[in-house]
């Protein structure tokens, strides 16, 4: 059995890990050759004491070793967030997936089930009898004849899956509640929109975000605590593009966007929040539901470098939705990919 102790020792003496520190640690998560308590305090002493770019990102890549990934250096765009922020909101990120696609985005969306809401990202798609397939070729070939692929979190990353029991056991956040944005299965990425609960790593998975390769990332944070661009407060920015991270915060007044109340934009199961997402994309409801997912289907435009700014994206994303032409992409997809 491996001894994390080391590793936990060095941490308590203020040295953060390594890639070396990380491969050993991976494969020996992977091969369950481990003690489940010092498992659990090496996980809180990496949360307290190695968050830094570099050792995140060589943690991260350790992690992959053991996915189930591909390299595609298309311009694949992934809108995704952390979860984790308890506001219950609809499925903004899975909606806005739809739009992009529909106006010619390459969507790769890396998802899970729900953490603190009823309804994540894969239980809105079972929902409505969308397939997520565990093939990487299959996925691949749906992006390139649809635009949109889903990739179910589960069905690519054993490690993740190994540290669910101790996770669960230790009952506070870790290193994991911030990974899910930073483990999409392609290894060659370009751009992302990625939502973040806690305002104090933002910058930094931005960074650790850049040192995968990204070209062009959004990390945002609702300053209301949402894991997504929001319409309730201001939204905190870290902005990655050619090299450089730019820091900023919005509003939805800037973008024409009235003020909502959280209660405004919650959703409910994943049934709920299907016939949501089915009636937004027909453009059947109006106020802060629909206007949350226009705001960061904008943004997501402006990330995938579709558009100069995310002003640009508005008018042709409204017509999108006013013409139908998102809708009937909606139809086209969910009969070729039914579960």
């Amino acid at each position: 059995m491996q001894d994390f102790a080391p590793f936990m020792i060095k941490l308590q003496k203020g040295y953060p890990l390594d890639s070396s520190d990380y491969g050993i640690i991976c494969e020996t998560i992977h091969n369950k050759d481990y003690d489940i308590v010092q498992l659990g305090g090496l996980l809180v002493l990496i949360s307290e004491k190695s968050l830094y770019p570099d050792s995140l990102a060589a943690f991260v890549k350790n992690i992959l070793k053991y996915s189930v990934t591909y390299n595609n250096p298309n311009d694949y765009f992934d809108i995704v967030g952390t979860g984790g922020d308890k506001l219950k909101t609809i499925n903004v990120s899975t909606t806005s997936a739809f739009i992009l696609a529909a106006l010619g985005v390459k969507v790769a969306k890396h998802g899970n089930r729900a953490i603190t809401s009823k309804s994540g990202s894969s239980d809105a798609l079972s929902a409505l009898n969308i397939h997520f397939s565990s093939s990487i070729e299959e996925n691949e070939k749906l992006i390139e004849k649809t635009n949109l692929a889903f990739f179910h979190a589960p069905l690519f990353h054993k490690i993740t899956a190994e540290v669910k029991e101790v996770r669960n056991r230790l009952k506070i956040g870790t290193v994991f509640n911030m990974l899910g944005p930073l483990l999409n299965p392609n290894l060659s990425l370009s751009y992302q929109l990625a939502g973040n609960y806690l305002e104090e790593v933002n910058g930094l998975m931005a960074e650790t975000l850049m040192h995968l390769g990204r070209k062009h990332t959004l990390v945002v944070h609702g300053m209301d605590g949402m894991d997504e661009i929001t319409i309730c407060d201001e939204t905190l920015i870290h902005e990655v593009k050619d090299g450089k991270i730019l820091e900023y915060k919005i509003t939805p007044e800037q973008f024409g966007f009235q003020r909502a109340f959280h209660k405004d934009v919650e959703g409910g199961t994943g049934d709920e929040n299907a016939k949501i997402l089915e009636a937004t994309l027909k453009g059947e409801i109006s106020g802060a539901k629909f206007d949350i997912v226009i705001l960061n289907s904008m943004f997501g435009m402006y990330c995938a470098d579709k558009v100069k700014s995310p002003n640009d994206a508005k008018e042709i994303i409204l017509d999108a939705i006013k013409s139908g032409k998102v809708w009937e992409f909606y139809q086209n997809y969910k009969s070729l990919n039914k579960a």
